[in-house]
This record gives C-alpha cells, sequence and structure tokens, in this order.
C-alpha cells in the first residue's frame, strides 16, 4: 500500500474525520471519550512514522532489512487497521478481556506483503525476454506504462525488492533502477526478471507470506475461530498464490 503525495493531508484528514465521530457519540462525556482520543492519537503518530520511514529510505535509497521493513509496515498499514479495532475493542460491552490485535497486526503485514508481490508479479514474469517486444504490441499502451511494477518508478524498497538487493549485495542492478525511477517498461521487465530468476524473490516472498498466513491460522483459532474469517484468508492467499 503505497499513499499518493497527498497522503499527509489524507491522513490528517482521516484522523480529524474520526475526531468529529467520536464527538457526537451519544451520552458520551470528555472522560469516556479520552481513552479513544489516545488510541485514536498514538495510532496516528505511529501511522505518521511509518509513512516518514517509507519515505526516508527511498529519498536516500536506503535499503532497509526485512525485520525494519516490517516494522514500518506495522506502523503504517496496522496503523489504518488497528484503529477501527482497538475503539471497537475500548467500547466493547461483552469480551473486553480479548485481544485482537494480534491478528490485526498480521493481516495488515500479510496484505501489505501480498501487494507488493502482485506490483511486480504479473504475467509478464512468465515469459522470455525474447518474446518482450511482442508482448508490447499485445498489451494496452496505459497497462503497459502505468499499471505495471509501479514501486520501481515510486522508487519503493518493498518487500521483494529488499530480499533481492540483500541477497546479492555485491550487485547494485536493483539499485541503480530504483534511482532512475525509470517509467517506461523495459529497465522495469529486467528487472522484475532478474527478481524472479536470480534472486528467486518472488518465491521467497511467498514461503513468506504462506509462514505469515499459518500464524493468522494459529492466532484464529485462539480467539475461539471464526471461519467466516478462515475462508476470506485463505480466498486471499489463494490469489497470491496464483
Amino acid at each position: 500500500m503505497e499513499y499518493p503525495k497527498q497522503s499527509m493531508p489524507l491522513i490528517t484528514c482521516i484522523f480529524l474525520r474520526s475526531k468529529s465521530c467520536l464527538r457526537i457519540t451519544p451520552g458520551a462525556t470528555t472522560n469516556d471519550l479520552k481513552p479513544l482520543y489516545d488510541i485514536l492519537t498514538t495510532e496516528m503518530i505511529r501511522l505518521h512514522r511509518g509513512q516518514g520511514l517509507e519515505i526516508l529510505w527511498r529519498n536516500s535509497l536506503q535499503c532497509p532489512t526485512e525485520e525494519e521493513y516490517i516494522g514500518m509496515v506495522n506502523d503504517k498499514t496496522g496503523g489504518l487497521l488497528r484503529i477501527g479495532i482497538k475503539l471497537m475493542m475500548a467500547c466493547a460491552t461483552a469480551n473486553k478481556d480479548v485481544d485482537y490485535v494480534p491478528l490485526t497486526n498480521l493481516i495488515g503485514i500479510t496484505f501489505q506483503i501480498r501487494d507488493d508481490l502482485l506490483n511486480l508479479q504479473s504475467s509478464l514474469v512468465l515469459v522470455s525476454v525474447t518474446c518482450y517486444h511482442s508482448l508490447l504490441i499485445e498489451l494496452p499502451k496505459y497497462e503497459f506504462n502505468k499499471g505495471f511494477a509501479e514501486d520501481l518508478t515510486e522508487g519503493k524498497f518493498s518487500f521483494p525488492i529488499i530480499h533481492g538487493i540483500r541477497k546479492d549485495l555485491g550487485n547494485r542492478q536493483i539499485l541503480n533502477v530504483l534511482q532512475k525511477r525509470p517509467t517506461t517498461p523495459t529497465l522495469k521487465t529486467h528487472t522484475v526478471l532478474y527478481l524472479k530468476t536470480h534472486t528467486k524473490s518472488f518465491e521467497y516472498t511467498l514461503d513468506v507470506l504462506n509462514r505469515f498466513q499459518e500464524e493468522i491460522y494459529v492466532e484464529l483459532e485462539r480467539l475461539g475461530g471464526n471461519e467466516g474469517l478462515r475462508a476470506l484468508i485463505e480466498q486471499f492467499h489463494a490469489l497470491t498464490a496464483n
């Protein structure tokens, strides 16, 4: 999940709108709302911090570790999910001791890594460089230029890209592409093929997603199970695997 250039005003708008909703809670006093404001403020700070880290890495061409990236994702993407979950937990009238935050964190991290993979993985990675030019003729120009591997155009350190860089630190090919932020398909196609065939970053990312999926299932069982949510997670994962 990559926020647009207007992300900071957008995040501020979400914050203010959320505060407005809290103010109109029927029968709520200032003391009642303070814990809710604290939740909202804490998560918005984490969200800004995560977004700021991502911008710092991108602008300084500094490749984070996988652990640093997951921490950033948990702040940024996870924050959007935790706001709603924590507010509902705080307002719950039953099962008040149940903690849904670990499950929420796992879902947020999985969502972002899956999004990273799908951004780079497409039918293009299944073709060889030799048939690349014929493929150009078949694909709509807009889809090919705008919809393919946008993370490379944005200079973003996504999960597969981080793995690809750190798998072969002596090769600056990916870093050079990120620095150039290509808008045309040629460099992006070669980089995607490099990630797929040389560093095996797509395969590795899918393995990581499989592990996170198993952790989600364990957490679901700890919470008593939820067949509907489990089915949704399975469907969500199947789209990535295919």
